[in-house]
């Protein structure tokens, strides 16, 4: 009653002002095993889950790898789930998983399988094999929708190769994506030298029949040293035009470069083909896609103590896109916690959800979601503060999120890996968050959406989530600053404790108030 009568009279001197902008709470959604989350295990010793997407029946396809106990070495995992996550059993031979070998993999240390389904419903997805000689291979498997390996894809269903011929250097594929032929563009790393600092983008263009396409270099594969750091690739995707761009990080910063269907670098792409874009500090990329503009996204982490994450926009000529964010770039502090992207999707709107992990001091990593506006800034709207995270497990377990994809609903599923005990014991997690329109006046409207704090009433700490950095200020109903304090774009946790119960207003660089009470 207190409360309600705090809240009344506090509404009679100030007034509360309704919101255009309508928030969506991001919920683990109870249609989804029953609760929004759902653990498993494959051989029931290392299982992890990656790469993840969705075939036009909204079903899941998961890539992963488990170790088989009977030969001690890593299969891929390709397994297939119907929306409330049963297993499809219709789908492999194993309730509802493909387990595919891979040669002499004893070893999965820094790999991460994706998947894509084509336009006809099969499903290709790339990995790393190990041949005779104990050397690292590019792997890609093509499945069809019944889950058996596609005879017409090299006769096989599989193709693997050494990216230099040689069988002494080890490959990795990373990314991968389906061009309107069918033809599969493989993006990742290969180790051109006698030391694991000297790596290469190594990139590949595989024929819808599943051989290396020799229209591409010659012989259908290439690599590129574009620095003299060492560079690993992250994600590939043929934009609208037919070009293909290729994103990774190079040495300490990230890099994105555009080539044409032979393997030439692209001179209409920031003249040189590349675009090395660097931050305040160290950074590595997690994810690229391409908007409807074809402007090019790319997002990662800055790589500090507290590892906070970091997004730029390339305009379709390759240089930064200076509409987004400050300058091009925007980055984010979740709760100065260490927070990484593996994942992004851009809506139709081009809004940027961002998915991957981050650590709380509790429950160490979560899974995590977060959403940039189309001008780069955290996007308030969702989940009520722009960041929703969640654990599929109680307990101190690390829980990373490696993969994610978002339903035609706007429902986001994520993939990943429960680690109990690091290459021990670690299981196959997955959750999924609906969205929910949060009914009710906003206390501030939407042109003045720059921050929102919780809770509200607060007690001893108060909650700021921004899109900017600044000053925050606290003033109380006379009109005197309380508190002032500095925070960060992101995730920001300030104590109120010396603060009396009552009204207060908060702003943010001179920001319209928002209404709080101090209980």
């Amino acid at each position: 009653m207190k409360k309600q009568l705090l809240l009344l009279a506090f509404t009679l001197l100030i007034g509360l002002k309704a919101s255009n902008a309508q928030t969506y709470l991001y919920q683990p959604d109870s249609t989804f095993n029953g609760d929004g989350y759902k653990d498993f295990i494959y051989f029931n010793n290392i299982d992890r889950l990656f790469g993840c997407a969705l075939q036009a029946d909204e079903k899941l396809i998961t890539a992963g790898f488990s170790k088989n106990p009977n030969t001690g070495r890593f299969e891929l995992a390709v397994t297939r789930y119907f929306q409330n996550a049963d297993f499809d059993t219709t789908f492999g031979a194993n309730n509802g998983t493909r387990f595919i070998p891979l040669g002499q993999l004893n070893s999965i240390g820094g790999q991460t399988p994706k998947v894509q389904v084509a336009p006809d419903g099969k499903i290709v997805v790339v990995a790393s094999s190990v041949n005779s000689g104990g050397d690292n291979d590019v792997f890609v498997c093509r499945l069809d929708t019944n889950g058996t390996l596609d005879p017409t894809f090299n006769t096989t269903g599989t193709l693997s190769f050494d990216m230099t011929g040689s069988n002494t250097f080890p490959d990795m594929a990373n990314a991968l994506d389906i061009d309107a032929n069918g033809n599969v563009w493989i993006a990742g790393v290969t180790r051109n030298g006698s030391t694991p600092l000297d790596n290469d983008f190594a990139v590949a263009k595989v024929k819808s029949d599943g051989t290396l396409d020799p229209s591409f270099d010659n012989d259908g594969k290439k690599l590129f040293n574009l620095t003299s750091a060492a560079e690993f690739a992250k994600s590939i995707k043929v934009d609208a035009n037919g070009k293909v761009v290729i994103g990774g990080t190079a040495g300490t910063n990230m890099l994105v470069m555009r080539i044409d269907t032979t393997g030439a670098l692209d001179p209409t792409f920031n003249t040189t083909g590349f675009n090395t874009i660097q931050f305040s500090i160290n950074s590595d990329m997690g994810d690229m896609d391409i908007d409807n503009n074809n402007r090019i996204v790319v997002a990662g982490k800055l790589i500090t103590s507290n590892s906070n994450l970091a997004f730029a926009r390339l305009t379709n000529t390759g240089i930064l896109d200076n509409t987004f964010g400050f300058l091009g770039k925007y980055t984010l502090n979740i709760g100065n916690a260490a927070s990484v992207v593996s994942a992004i999707h851009i809506q139709p709107d081009n809004k940027i959800i961002a998915g991957g992990y981050t650590n709380d001091s509790i429950q160490r990593n979560n899974f995590l979601a977060t959403r940039i506006t189309a001008t780069g800034s955290l996007d308030l709207t969702f989940n009520g503060g722009g960041v929703v995270q969640s654990a599929v497990v109680q307990g101190p377990v690390d829980e990373l999120g490696n993969g994610m994809a978002v339903m035609n609903d706007g429902r986001i599923m994520m993939t990943g890996t429960i680690v109990y005990s690091s290459a021990v014991n670690e299981d196959c997690g997955m959750l999924r968050w609906v969205p929910v329109l949060q009914v009710g006046l906003d206390d501030i409207g939407e042109e003045d959406i720059r921050f929102r704090a919780f809770p509200n009433p607060f007690n001893n700490t108060l909650r700021i989530n921004s899109q900017e950095s600044g000053i925050a200020e606290l003033t109380d109903i006379n009109g005197k600053t309380v508190k002032s304090i500095q925070i960060t774009s992101g995730k920001n946790e300030i104590s109120t404790e010396e603060l009396p119960s009552g009204f207060y207003l908060l702003r943010v660089n001179g920001s319209a108030g928002l209404k709080l009470i101090r209980e």
